[in-house]
């Protein structure tokens, strides 16, 4: 036994002094045996509560495995999220750019259709060019075969009327007498009166030239006529073919572009219903998507903290145990290994109680033989042995006094224990014993019932904190957004940096494009010197914030302010923005063409070198094609147009006539 107990303790680990110290050379007291079983017992319980922190320890390490790898599974999801919002969007942004083009072409469709007829237009009259110049070719050339004979009816009837007057001359001589006065002069004397032989014709060949005369003039007026005609038409068509009469090939290729064009803006415009529900159907798909990352974000941080929180308690309570048993003990294996240990102390015990018990004996049973022998009749003890009853009653009998015995041993070695050694003579009053007992429990089921809901408190404030956790990352997301859509809308709305508002900002875009138009024109009205230039001075809250204008002045090389420019300046700058804002409009409506253009007074202000530019380019415009309207009262600028409305006033109102300066 004592070996067992000696190779059981070398088995085991982290044993208190009492079971170290013990002495397993020679069979130890009682008391020792009984020291050391109730230090191991002690133990015991120490190295279970053990157990309990490493299986918590390995649960909560095992929760910080789960988590790391469900954290891992949510990083993958989210990443493959990432991937396919990303995927939406670039879509959804190549659907909105189809769909911009698409209501860009049905927006353009009309003026598209304009320009397509009107470029199908000029290339017919272009078409048309040769067959009017031909017909006019032809009608100039009546005209001057109609105007010959004119001529030549007029020519001879002048000489009949030539020959009729020196006729009625002969008749008027042979009425003369000598002496009396002539019918026409009244003169007396008559030196050289018309001979008979110049006779002059008759009235009928007169009134038969004279027929001739009208019917030629007639056919001069209708071939002068013709003329016209075949001129206007062939204006027309010159008019309508524009600058494309020198290119018929290209006017050709316009018209057919123009069609290709509008063939193409048909096709767009009607995929833009499929387009918008495409549109639609993207933004549903990034909605959904974008909860389903907020969701991923949100588990991630729980996940995380959950891994976090798992991972730091499973080594506080690894450390513990570690700090209790040493490094690397595994306290279920020490407990395990008590259990042999714990056996033999027992045997040990046993055994020491069954030598205790037998030494008793044999001394109880030699004084009570010396005792017996001395009262008997027996003298030796062989003699009483002879005279003993029969075997089996003895045996009883010693089975009786060994039970009895066995007890008083049990009992004695009980009240020999350490925890028995100061217990008084006399039974001590237990009820005050039993009152402390009764109110050491009821404080340890109070203690407990407040553990549970400290634990239960613990639970909930670990929610809670969990909950806050949570919302505070919801919070900073949320205040990050409303941060961003608040700096979009202080942008937008000029509150910002550079404090120009969106719609100022789309205004100065066109406004600049404006300016790009009208400095080649102005450029041209002031030989070079001035050009536009946009500017955005203005202030934070500045009204002109974005649209401000600045000139540019070649002479010094520096940028001022408009309101620099003299009158005349003034109204070239004016003009060659409201042919910028023409342009401008051309070139965003599909090609539609503003024929129009008037203005209303400013020429006066300009001298006549300034004056003579502006009306080039005018002069230009016209010739491309469209109308310009003057309202001036300049009468320099009489010499340049061809044709105008002069109004006059006068004592009964204003009066107004169409005049004409030049032949068209």
């Amino acid at each position: 036994l004592l070996r067992q107990a000696s190779r059981a303790r070398e088995a085991t680990r982290a044993l208190p002094p009492a079971l170290t110290g013990l002495d397993l050379s020679a069979l130890p007291s009682p008391g020792a045996i009984s020291g050391a079983a109730n230090a191991l017992a002690a133990r015991r319980a120490e190295v279970g509560a053990l157990v309990s922190k490493a299986e918590e320890s390995a649960r909560a390490r095992a929760k910080e495995l789960e988590a790391s790898a469900e954290l891992q599974r949510t990083e993958a999801a989210r990443l493959q999220m990432e991937t396919a919002l990303a995927a939406k969007r670039l879509e959804r942004q190549a659907t909105a750019e189809a769909a911009e083009k698409a209501r860009t072409a049905r927006d353009q469709l009309d003026g598209l259709r304009r320009a397509s007829e009107d470029a199908r237009l000029q290339a017919l009259a272009v078409a048309a060019i040769p067959a009017a110049q031909t017909k006019a070719s032809a009608a100039v050339s009546a005209q001057n075969q109609a105007d010959a004979k004119r001529n030549g009816a007029t020519a001879a009837l002048l000489e009949l009327r030539r020959r009729q007057i020196q006729g009625m001359a002969a008749q008027l001589a042979e009425g003369l007498a000598a002496g009396a006065p002539c019918p026409v002069c009244g003169a007396t004397s008559h030196p050289a009166p018309a001979s008979a032989s110049e006779r002059g014709p008759s009235d009928a060949e007169i009134s038969t030239a004279e027929g001739e005369v009208t019917v030629t003039t007639e056919a001069a007026q209708r071939a002068a006529a013709a003329v016209a005609q075949a001129e206007a038409e062939l204006k027309g068509v010159v008019e309508k073919a524009g600058t494309a009469a020198s290119a018929p090939e290209d006017s050709r290729a316009r018209a057919e572009d123009a069609a290709r064009a509008l063939e193409g803006a048909r096709k767009a415009a009607t995929s833009v219903d499929g387009l918008e529900r495409a549109l639609i159907s993207h933004d549903q798909a990034l909605t959904q998507l974008g909860e389903s990352l907020q969701q991923a974000q949100t588990r991630l941080a729980l996940l995380r903290e959950a891994a976090l929180e798992a991972g730091e308690r499973a080594r506080t309570l690894q450390a513990e145990v570690s700090q209790e048993l040493g490094e690397g003990v595994d306290p279920k294996e020490t407990l395990a290994a008590f259990v042999p240990l714990d056996s033999a102390l027992n045997a040990l015990v046993a055994s020491g109680q069954a030598h205790n018990q037998a030494l008793s004996r044999q001394e109880a049973c030699a004084e009570r033989l010396a005792v017996d022998l001395a009262a008997s009749e027996f003298e030796t003890a062989e003699a009483a042995a002879n005279a003993m009853e029969a075997a089996s009653l003895r045996e009883k009998w010693a089975e009786r006094i060994a039970a009895y015995e066995k007890d008083v041993i049990e009992l004695r070695g009980l009240l020999a224990s350490d925890d028995l050694a100061g217990l008084p003579e006399h039974c001590p009053d237990i009820a005050a014993a039993e009152a402390a007992w009764r109110a050491a429990d009821a404080a340890r089921v109070s203690a407990l019932d407040r553990l549970s809901q400290a634990r239960s408190s613990q639970n909930a404030l670990v929610s809670l904190v969990a909950e806050h956790r949570q919302g505070e990352e919801l919070l900073a997301q949320r205040r990050e957004e409303a941060q961003r859509l608040s700096g979009v809308a202080e942008r937008c709305l000029g509150k910002a940096p550079p404090y120009i508002s969106l719609q100022r900002w789309v205004l100065a875009a066109y406004l600049e494009e404006i300016c790009g138009h009208a400095n080649l024109r102005l450029e041209l009205m002031t030989s070079g010197r001035y050009q536009l230039r946009l500017s955005d001075e203005g202030g934070r809250g500045g009204r002109q914030a974005g649209l401000g204008l600045k000139v540019l002045d070649a002479f010094t090389g520096e940028e001022r302010e408009v309101s620099s420019l003299s009158g005349g300046e003034t109204f070239q700058a004016s003009l060659a923005l409201a042919l910028g804002v023409a342009d401008t409009v051309e070139a965003r409506s599909g090609g539609v063409h503003l024929e129009a253009l008037f203005i209303d007074e400013g020429f006066g202000t300009l001298d006549p070198d300034n004056l003579q530019l502006a009306m080039d380019e005018l002069d230009r415009l016209r010739e491309g094609g469209r109308l310009i309207g003057i309202i001036s009262h300049v009468g320099a600028l009489k010499e340049r147009i061809q044709a105008g409305i002069e109004v006059s006033s006068g004592e009964k109102g204003s009066t107004a006539r169409v005049v004409r300066t030049m032949m068209e």
